[in-house]
């Protein structure tokens, strides 16, 4: 049975004790929990009042209002950015550690996926999942909960009562400022400049639902937010349509997780003894080429220190993009992995973020990219697309999977290096007392000497001659002669038993 099928028995059976509106998004956050098999999940609008309108049980609704008690956390942060957000314990207490502390204390939860919805609710809302393992969201299904929060949007969309009870703080939200001048401040104005940044309109157009290009006009902005149904488009590709029950994934994209499945099977399978870091990370970049779609270029940037560097690259592009940003001190490489936030250019043609890098993009023929932060480093993986919208929503999971992939890897290999060098010290250093003790037992016998004498007399000798004590003692253990001889030696008589 496919998640689209398991998800409509699922809700079938959570729906038979009630049907009522109202109840949906509990509804809804329930089944979602039941289908991937996780430990909580809350839903959330950001609307004029942000606000928990569903969650699978007390615990998730708890844990979803901490964020607007707080006033930020992974679920705001998905809404801005539109893109899932995986944070392990350690890295919520790095980004967000009073959220994560409210967290801790008051629901057993110590890792969240936050997920972006589409469909109607596209820049306005965002389903969390709550997890009890502290790295849970490393081994968490991304392509699953990517289909199950599309299902989850779908229906939200296209209840008719839900979205009529839910209208018009959505509404106020963006015709309560008809123009927003100077900084965004209040949550409506946030919104409001989400929603205008997202589809590269103005103000004016946002709020009264008129096109820049004047071929067509919705009654205010909250129809722009997609709240009523119909279908809305992003470049070539059509985002969602809201008055579908169920939406199914299609088969580019059953091929798409099914490579992107294999490939990281291949990565899995390198044996830490047999290659390096550059290796490794080598491969992921490879994979992640050769499995996207469409002509890609890519590298993994770190930044060490405040030097940033490229560990690795498919090609010159991505390596003379990479540069490029180092060289000017900015772009979207180095606030990915900087910030901890992922970065997408769609259109290297219309963006104004980083003015001095996208015209070097576009002459070096990169349209679009993606940067994702590999958790817990200062670090990313970058994609340059040779054409423009080049990352549609399946694209970005996958991507995420392999950023994850690299993000491991490195983990796994500075551990693994770190316990190898740990195990050679620890080899010398008994090397080095075998030898050391076995050069202090000569002297003890040979001058009557005690085992502190012994070794003082080694250092002196060490000391003198300049050389690792090590030393000191293989020589006199292979010559029978010390390097140096002892300026002064202290023949004392070990203290007698009191009886």
């Amino acid at each position: 049975m496919d998640i689209t099928s398991r998800f409509a028995a699922a809700l079938t059976q959570v729906q038979t004790s009630t049907s009522e509106a109202r109840h949906l998004p509990d509804q809804l956050a329930t089944t979602a929990a039941r289908v991937l098999a996780v430990d909580g999940v809350g839903l959330s609008l950001a609307a004029e009042q942000p606000a928990m309108p569903g969650a699978s049980g007390e615990l998730p609704a708890v844990a979803e209002q901490l964020q607007f008690t707080v006033g930020t956390g992974p679920c705001l942060v998905a809404v801005d950015t539109q893109f899932p957000l995986l944070a392990v314990e350690s890295y919520l207490q790095r980004r967000w550690p009073a959220y994560q502390d409210l967290l801790r204390t008051r629901t057993p939860y110590r890792s969240v996926v936050a997920l972006p919805m589409d469909q109607g609710l596209a820049r306005v809302g965002a389903m969390v999942i709550y997890l009890e393992d502290p790295a849970g969201p490393l081994d968490f299904d991304s392509f699953d909960a990517h289909a199950v929060v599309s299902l989850v949007s779908a229906e939200l969309s296209a209840s008719p009562a839900w979205a009529t009870r839910h209208q018009p703080g959505l509404q106020q939200s963006t015709a309560s400022r008809p123009v927003c001048r100077g900084r965004c401040r209040s949550p409506s104005g946030r919104l409001l400049a989400r929603y205008r940044i997202g589809h590269d309109q103005r103000y004016g157009h946002v709020v009264t639902g008129r096109r820049p290009d004047g071929l067509g006009a919705s009654h205010n902005g909250a129809s722009q937010l997609g709240i009523r149904g119909g279908c809305r488009r992003r470049g070539d590709r059509l985002r969602g349509c809201t008055g579908a029950k169920a939406t199914t994934m299609t088969s580019n994209g059953d091929s798409l997780r099914s490579d992107t499945t294999l490939a990281l099977q291949r990565i899995n399978t390198l044996t830490l003894s047999e290659h390096s870091m550059a290796t490794v990370l080598q491969a992921v970049v490879d994979e992640t080429t050769a499995t996207l779609p469409g002509d890609l270029h890519a590298s993994v940037s770190v930044r060490i220190g405040t030097r940033p560097a490229t560990l690795t690259y498919s090609g010159q592009l991505a390596l003379d993009l990479d540069e490029t940003q180092y060289e000017r001190g900015h772009g979207p490489c180095l606030h990915a992995a900087t910030t901890g936030e992922p970065v997408e250019i769609t259109d290297a043609r219309n963006d104004t973020r980083w003015p001095d890098y996208t015209p070097r993009a576009v002459q070096r023929g990169s349209f679009s990219s993606l940067s994702l932060p590999l958790a817990e480093l200062t670090a990313a993986l970058n994609i340059y697309a040779t054409q423009a919208h080049g990352f549609d929503a399946a694209t970005r999971t996958a991507a995420g999977k392999f950023a994850a992939s690299a993000a491991t890897a490195i983990s796994n290999m500075h551990a693994y290096q770190t316990a190898r060098d740990t195990v050679t010290n620890l080899e010398v250093a008994l090397q080095s007392r075998a030898a050391i003790d076995q050069a202090k037992g000569i002297l003890m016998e040979r001058h009557r000497l005690t085992a502190d004498q012994a070794f003082q007399f080694l250092v002196h000798a060490s000391q003198a001659a300049n050389v690792t004590l090590r030393d000191v003692a293989d020589h006199l253990i292979h010559t029978g002669e010390t390097l140096g001889p002892p300026n002064r030696l202290h023949r004392t008589t070990p203290p007698r038993n009191q009886g």
